[in-house]
């Protein structure tokens, strides 16, 4: 039977251009076309008059392109020399069919390795330092892990971020690095770290009540993170003073949840984002006024966005079933927990489902930090349930 996905390489002429397109009105799955026209030597490879046989034929069978600078400049008749023409073209090449683009930076000058996703609407760029010296043949290799991974059933973006760091691994020799997600070039240049934890992450309690805050300080928990909902701002306010205040006494990290500004005027010890919250926070105020950031993952592209901020935490989750939230991910399990370890440098927190009975293996993991809701909030004995979560984290 047909594949999932197919790669499509080097077509040097109309005749072979129009038989593939031919061949693929039948195929349901994604087509991933890395339009090769130039060889990393200089010499051409594909006739010019192709590039009007790939417009009116293949370019309506196609689901991925992904040209380097050159290839772009090509299929649009025009020159690209910069980061803001590349995001103009990346955008141009998605109106030349229905196909998603990513386009690879890798002609570009400058110290970084940047390339753009777009399906036309929609955008994000990711970064890496630049590797020294001619690389050849980075574009079939990162076309063709693109494809495989979409082919696993990874998601364009995460698929994007797994095969760039297959090409760093490949063209460096070293361990894979993971690159940063950011929606502006420019902004992935210019990354400002945030403070460390200077304490133990822990046993790290999330729980939605000052008074579970108060226990669990009490009972020597490593980290708090307090979530509140079904309340106003101004009851929030309050609620996380008080909070503030028992777990300064206690001398425990304490974190809010989603509320950055409310997080910033008590002067918390940090705030934890989910991913839909990074872009409506003032993230140069939050570095600005020392405040600590974690952030929540659950995807390649997601950690990537993370790494972006370099976080002083990232957390994954859930990695069990869990009932504590409505999740749009499914399990993240133990296998995803030990590769986010070997990608992460920052401190890894894992959330989701976690109770005494798989602590064990969760902490073999190499994880920094442990979050629990239910396993503890819903225990016949709370007290009892962190004390024995104590004796391991």
């Amino acid at each position: 039977g047909w594949p999932q996905v197919i790669k499509i390489g080097l077509l040097p002429n109309s005749d072979i251009v129009k038989a593939v397109a031919h061949l693929l009105q039948e195929f349901k799955g994604s087509v991933v076309y890395d339009p090769v026209m130039m060889a990393s030597a200089g010499q051409l490879l594909m006739e010019k008059q192709t590039i009007h046989a790939l417009k009116e034929t293949l370019f309506k069978r196609i689901n991925i392109l992904t040209p380097n600078i050159p290839e772009a400049g090509s299929l649009l008749n025009r020159k690209i020399t910069s980061l803001a023409e590349m995001a103009i073209a990346a955008k141009d090449l998605c109106q030349l069919g229905s196909f998603q683009v990513i386009l690879k930076g890798g002609h570009c000058q400058g110290d970084w390795a940047q390339d753009i996703w777009t399906d036309g609407s929609k955008h994000a760029w990711l970064t890496l330092p630049r590797l020294a010296g001619k690389m050849r043949g980075t574009g079939c290799v990162f076309s063709a892990a693109l494809a495989a991974f979409l082919a696993l059933g990874y998601t364009v973006l995460d698929a994007f971020v797994q095969a760039k760091m297959a090409i760093h691994a490949v063209y460096s020799r070293t361990a894979a690095q993971l690159p940063w997600l950011t929606f502006c070039p420019i902004a992935a240049q210019h990354r400002l770290p945030f403070a460390p934890c200077t304490q133990k992450i822990g046993l790290y309690p999330v729980v939605e009540s000052v008074a579970w805050i108060k226990k669990c300080a009490q009972w020597g928990a490593h980290t708090l993170q307090l979530r509140l909902k079904n309340g106003c701002f101004d009851e929030y306010h309050d609620k996380i003073q008080q909070a503030v205040k028992i777990t300064q006494a206690q001398q425990v990290p304490f974190f809010v949840n989603d509320y950055w500004q409310l997080a910033m005027q008590t002067g918390a010890y940090g705030v934890h984002l989910g991913q839909e919250d990074l872009e409506h926070c003032d993230m140069a105020a939050l570095h600005a006024a020392g405040l600590r950031l974690g952030i929540s993952t659950h995807s390649y592209a997601e950690l990537a966005r993370a790494h972006a901020f370099q976080p002083s935490y990232i957390a994954l989750g859930p990695i069990y079933p869990t009932t504590a939230k409505i999740m749009k991910f499914g399990p993240q399990g133990l296998h995803t927990l030990k590769k986010w370890r070997q990608m992460v440098a920052a401190p890894l927190v894992a959330i989701g489902g976690i109770n005494l009975e798989n602590l064990a293996e969760v902490l073999a993991c190499g994880v920094d930090g442990v979050a629990i809701i239910s396993a503890l909030t819903q225990a016949k004995d709370p007290f009892l349930a962190c004390q024995q979560f104590l004796v391991q984290v």
